[in-house]
């Protein structure tokens, strides 16, 4: 962890472009090739880096846990991460995908182009689909811990910049912590 010094400023840093649910359904139905619809799944639907998604090997697999294991994921560090609840049995058969990061990368700006995304979000891109995951469970109401877990994050605090993305959830609990209490006028 790095101190900053006494009296230094802290570099702003801007929240992270994110792809909400509606968007990756218009992206995942824009995309013509099912393995970079499967890779988009992966991403949205799992929370995976893009790296994590083009090393997976049929082995990661557990269907019977509806789980998938990431070996060596950023840091080197393994986590076992939830099955897309869109998963067909037949998109095993895509994976390992056929595909480099940098393709998968292009075909999500394409598609994000012709979904008028990146009209929308000019700095959208793939790894905006992990933002997306984590602030639909954010909205979800899944606790930071769980989310940092699946993230696969250091340290829970890294995983709050997504709260920030969904203040509709903190006006939620806000409300429900600190609505009405006894002997308030009704």
């Amino acid at each position: 962890m790095r101190h900053k010094k006494k009296g230094s400023k802290a570099k702003a840093k801007p929240l992270p472009i994110e792809v909400n649910k509606s968007e990756y359904i218009k992206v995942i139905n824009n995309t013509k090739h099912m393995h970079h619809k499967i890779a988009f799944m992966l991403a949205f639907e799992s929370g995976l880096r893009i790296s994590e998604v083009v090393n997976l090997k049929k082995a990661d697999f557990d269907f019977g846990n509806k789980q998938i294991r990431i070996n060596m994921g950023k840091n080197s560090k393994d986590r076992i991460v939830s099955l897309p609840l869109s998963w067909q049995p037949q998109h095993i058969n895509y994976i390992p995908l056929k595909c480099k990061q940098r393709a998968l990368q292009k075909a999500f700006i394409t598609s994000a182009e012709n979904t008028g995304l990146k009209a929308k979000k000019p700095k959208v891109h793939f790894h905006s689909l992990r933002h997306g995951f984590a602030t639909e469970c954010i909205r979800a109401g899944v606790d930071l811990p769980t989310i940092s877990g699946l993230l696969g994050h250091e340290d829970v605090s890294t995983t709050t910049i997504y709260i920030n993305l969904a203040p509709e959830e903190r006006i939620k609990q806000y409300r429900k912590k600190f609505g009405k209490r006894d002997g308030d006028a009704k």
